[in-house]
């Protein structure tokens, strides 16, 4: 049985609510240690998922998704790697600017990349545009994902890149 979703639920109750880390391996098996920063998460078949949020968070150096934007410092970056040593970084920042004008910027920097083939969803659900790129860099096999939502004007942006798992399931 899979239980991807389960983990999702458990790192966005745990990340939201602050509740206790027992509540995260009761319902994965792994274990979690909370860190000045954050948390270490791994999981029984050895992946490492490491988050940290705040405000004084520094953009990862070897990212290769650029974020031009003086104003956007992540709030959070989590890194999983599996147990082949395979990473995915997810960073998330928040801009105070039109979600049309920075997916333009997204959308200009992957067809420099000759990316073309990404799909595609701007669609907007109880009151939140989400505008999502997901695809394959040009190896043909790094994924990389690109999502802006907007609420309340404010921009939450999110870029994934790596091979490592982006949404772990197990059994």
């Amino acid at each position: 049985m899979k239980r991807s979703l389960t983990v999702l639920v458990a790192l966005l109750t745990i990340s939201c609510s602050g509740l206790s880390k027992w509540t995260f391996e009761a319902t994965t098996g792994g274990t979690m240690e909370l860190t000045e920063d954050g948390m270490v998460m791994e999981l029984e078949d050895g992946t490492k998922i490491v988050s940290n949020a705040g405000e004084d968070l520094d953009m990862p150096t070897d990212f290769p998704i650029p974020v031009p934007w003086e104003d956007a410092k992540p709030q959070s970056v989590t890194t999983t790697t599996d147990p082949d040593g395979e990473t995915f970084t997810l960073l998330s920042f928040v801009l105070e600017r039109p979600t049309d004008e920075v997916m333009a910027f997204y959308d200009t920097w992957l067809e420099e990349r000759g990316l073309t083939d990404m799909e595609a969803v701007d669609e907007v659900n109880m009151g939140m545009r989400s505008v999502v790129r997901i695809g394959k860099d040009t190896d043909g096999e790094t994924p990389i994902m690109i999502t802006v939502s907007e609420f309340f004007g404010n921009d939450t942006v999110n870029l994934g890149y790596g091979k490592g798992p982006m949404n772990h399931e197990f059994e």
